[in-house]
């Protein structure tokens, strides 16, 4: 019996596991059967908080047993439809709707699909860089088109081989993940024979598995880069993708994706080294309230009939339309929503329920926000969402000094080191790149320069409510409502 291993990338050694000595195969089948009786033994005695599969074994359990536990999960699963919910995949973030549902977005459409139109035809496709703040449709509408882009390939006579690959950056954020992804994602063992291992090669042994399989499979490959911005090695993995054709690597076409949040990583991709990713530019306009309430009206048969009443949805797409235009924040208002009528037991998703579920939401959004910033940066946003809940001013604005002298009182009632005004505006542009907070520049005249001006993303009680949860930061709570920063507000305000 043999078996193969991975040496290096391409050479095979064999590994023998037999002997020609009776004594000591008789020795080895002994090690063996007693190696898999101790294997028994711990799957039988195994702890009941150790890692395993979580049922019942209905082997073992008497017909009696058996219809008590049915009758007690079915008074908790009853058979009859969801009160509530009809279709509630509808509102998932990842659900990706037919056409019909998607709304206020065909200018966008058409103008991402003339721009990859060339790719259909055989020619070399376009790289495009989308961008808008989040919840806008922007990943929707690209997945929509090459959707059909790949569906009108496949099903023209002589049409390109066209293969699509979606990377959430976020969690591919380095070159190798990335190919790795890119490789599982466009692979077709049985027709190539390239097998992509999870670890145990170098990242540029995988980029060449990555190159082999497209060109054996495909003519034209589009690799959607979803918030771009969140990888590590961004300006490497462009160049490395942009320039396979160029250095001769494959035959097929490549065409590039890249989607961002960050108007400040458009920026920046002006000063990468990249001349081979040249890109057309698609920015995409925030949802008005009329949008996103008809985003949710195409949306509501997640609902049984008559549940939402009539006020939910003007009410929910009013909340998603302070923030930005962000659909996606109005589809998880209505969810929630739903999601509370249920649990107490209402026959309808109201006002009420919708505001509990949008002060519910945005919490969710803030902890997940800034929950693993230093405790520097939560002092720092912690002095201006105090400043920007107790300053009464015509201004909701706050410029960087003002920010500094309250977390300078904030970080020695902590006892924390005090960092320099510099590094204090460092942390605010870095908090304004991830939008926990808006910065705006100004100019102040000839001799004041341009100043920057900074205001929390979200409403500012409920970043404070949320700073305050966190074990060293909340050692303040008690300071700030006992009057700390009574002598700084007086200062502040007009």
């Amino acid at each position: 019996m043999t078996g193969t291993g991975d040496k290096g990338d391409d050479e095979q050694t064999t590994i023998s596991d037999s002997t020609d000595d009776p004594d000591e195969q008789t020795k080895m089948d002994d090690a063996i059967e007693e190696a898999q009786n101790t294997e028994s033994h711990r799957e039988e005695n195994k702890p009941d908080n150790q890692s395993s599969a979580v049922s019942f074994n209905s082997d073992q359990m008497s017909p009696d047993e058996a219809d008590r536990l049915t009758e007690e999960a079915k008074s908790l699963f009853p058979d009859e439809e969801h009160p509530i919910f009809a279709n509630k995949k509808l509102l998932q973030i990842s659900h990706l709707p037919d056409s019909n549902r998607i709304v206020g977005r065909q200018e966008q459409i058409e103008e991402v699909s003339n721009l990859l139109f060339n790719a259909i035809q055989g020619g070399d496709p376009e790289n495009l860089l989308i961008d808008g703040r989040t919840g806008i449709g922007k990943s929707l509408v690209v997945k929509h088109v090459i959707r059909l882009l790949k569906w009108r390939g496949d099903n023209m006579e002589d049409g390109p081989s066209i293969g699509t690959a979606y990377i959430d950056c976020k969690e591919d954020n380095t070159e190798t993940q990335t190919a790795i992804s890119l490789g599982e994602i466009l692979n077709e063992p049985a027709k190539t024979d390239v097998s992509i291992p999870e670890t145990g090669l170098a990242r540029t042994r995988y980029f060449k598995r990555l190159w082999k399989i497209i060109d054996q499979l495909y003519d034209v490959v589009f690799i959607i880069l979803d918030e771009i911005d969140k990888h590590q090695h961004d300006e490497n993995l462009l160049a490395t993708l942009s320039r396979a054709g160029e250095d001769e690597k494959i035959d097929a076409k490549v065409g590039i994706i890249c989607i961002t949040n960050k108007s400040q990583w458009v920026g920046r991709l002006e000063t990468m080294s990249v001349s081979s990713f040249q890109q057309h530019r698609i920015s995409f306009s925030a949802y008005d309230a009329n949008d996103l309430r008809d985003i949710m009206n195409h949306r509501k048969d997640a609902f049984q009939e008559g549940v939402l009443t009539d006020d939910a949805i003007p009410l929910a797409s009013a909340f998603a339309a302070q923030e930005h235009g962000d659909a996606r924040r109005a589809l998880d208002i209505l969810r929630e929503a739903g999601i509370i009528a249920f649990r107490n037991g209402d026959s309808q998703v109201t006002e009420d329920h919708i505001r509990e579920a949008n002060d519910a939401a945005e919490k969710s959004e803030i902890r997940e926000r800034i929950g693993d910033e230093p405790t520097q940066s939560k002092i720092t946003l912690l002095a201006l969402v105090v400043l920007s809940n107790r300053v009464r001013r015509d201004s909701d604005m706050f410029k960087t000094g003002e920010i500094y002298s309250m977390y300078k009182t904030l970080a020695g009632e902590l006892d924390c080191k005090i960092l320099s005004e510099r590094r204090i505006r460092d942390i605010l542009n870095d908090l304004s790149f991830f939008e926990i907070t808006y910065t705006d520049q100004s100019n102040e005249g000839l001799r004041g320069g341009r100043r920057a001006h900074h205001r929390p993303a979200y409403t500012a009680d409920v970043m404070e409510e949320v700073l305050l949860e966190d074990s060293r930061v909340g050692e303040l709570a008690d300071e700030v409502d006992a009057g700390l920063v009574d002598h700084l507000i007086q200062k502040f305000s007009d």
